[in-house]
């Protein structure tokens, strides 16, 4: 299982559907910072010149123009390593920085709203907590509690998990992983208190080398993991909720057609979910289809 490369798939599929963005969705003189260059990224800048937009893409590859982004209305970076480089430059441009899981926003110091310039909104990939704990709450019969394992890194996002949990009037116990040595106790005192585990965007913990052993102990319990994101299924979690380039750049207008919100860290809206179903068979869980998962979802989203 290679998480990159379906990064990678993610982002050319997410390239190719914003050919075919409205052209009310960008404003003029829109700059695309994207990681490399690709046929996808010149059809796009030739799609919205064709429809009297003014775009210019920068790739990360080439030395980027600054006095392109100086003139810009509006940034839009694609990944960690485009936003990095537009975080060391000068120039106030609106910028929204799209394709960013949380686990990112350590590394790049943009955790807290207070050391995000007015200039710049975030939207994450990662799925809504929220959304989270109430597939878990449909795919595990009579689930009161889930348990969390994080690293050092990522402490900051217990607060989200833990005021989604109460939300949800789920118990959240949590355990903190200061080494990989630690794995196996942290699981063997964290499971038997727990219904489920939920795992959370954090490359520290769920690293390819950690994976089989957070996922043959918790079996060895007899509890599920939940996420962390979709590239886990395949490995033998049992579900996640996750957002397709198609929902990201429907959630990318809905954005841009309001005020701008400075600081703002946002949440996929539009989603689907995608679940392993011979783990569910495994374990005995009637789980229902995902077709079936994502609608109830969405109507327990509704006001």
């Amino acid at each position: 299982m290679s998480f990159k490369r379906h990064g990678h798939r993610m982002m050319r599929a997410l390239l190719i559907l914003l050919l075919w963005v409205p052209a009310g969705w960008l404003t003029a003189g829109t700059l695309l910072l994207s990681p490399a260059p690709s046929t996808l990224s010149e059809q796009f800048a030739d799609a919205l010149g064709r429809q009297g937009r003014a775009i210019t893409v920068q790739y990360l590859q080439q030395p980027p123009d600054t006095t392109a982004l100086a003139e810009a209305d509006l940034v839009i970076t694609l990944g960690q390593a485009a936003l990095k480089w537009r975080m060391q430059q000068a120039p106030s441009t609106p910028t929204l920085a799209i394709y960013l899981n949380l686990d990112s926003l350590h590394t790049l110091a943009l955790t807290d709203a207070d050391q995000r310039p007015d200039w710049l909104q975030l939207m994450t990939i990662s799925p809504l907590p929220d959304r989270q704990l109430q597939l878990a709450a449909i795919g595990v019969p009579r689930l009161r509690s889930l348990g969390l394992l994080y690293s050092p890194s990522q402490d900051w996002q217990l607060p989200l998990w833990q005021a989604a949990a109460e939300r949800q009037q789920l118990q959240l116990v949590t355990r903190r992983l200061d080494h990989p040595a630690q794995l196996a106790r942290q699981l063997a005192d964290l499971l038997p208190r727990t219904d489920a585990l939920i795992g959370i965007e954090d490359s520290a913990v769920y690293a390819p080398e950690l994976i089989k052993t957070i996922l043959l102990t918790s079996y060895n319990h007899n509890r599920v993991l939940i996420g962390p994101s979709a590239p886990y299924i395949a490995a033998g979690s049992l579900a996640s909720t996750y957002s397709d380039p198609e929902a990201v750049a429907a959630d990318v207008s809905a954005l841009l057609a309001q005020e701008w919100q400075p600081r703002t860290l946002h949440f996929p809206r539009r989603f689907s979910v995608i679940s392993n179903r011979q783990v569910a068979r495994s374990l005995g869980l009637d789980l229902p289809a995902d077709d079936d998962l994502q609608q109830r979802l969405v109507q327990a989203e509704m006001p």
